[in-house]
């Protein structure tokens, strides 16, 4: 099962988890079983099943492109927020 890192900023929807193990070949289905194991945070994440203009998606390391990017069995998923600073 791949890893997701959920952001800090979306941890209130995930109970303060940070991270979560979740099946899915593709980014969509891994996004649609991440939806079973904590409700409502797929929509934070990828609303109407489009990328945030705020939020990177990345499959180990690489930015993905779309949701039918794929996921390997030991990947790790991230949802990077902006960072602001200066």
């Amino acid at each position: 099962m791949a890893l997701v890192f959920i952001p800090t900023m979306f941890q209130n929807l995930s109970n303060g988890t940070a991270q979560v193990r979740v099946e899915g070949k593709t980014l969509r289905e891994l996004l649609t079983n991440l939806e079973e194991v904590l409700p409502g945070v797929r929509e934070h994440l990828v609303p109407g099943w489009k990328f945030r203009d705020d939020l990177v998606v990345a499959i180990d390391g690489e930015v993905a492109i779309d949701l039918t990017d794929r996921v390997g069995e030991n990947s790790e998923v991230h949802f990077i927020p902006p960072i602001a600073g200066g």
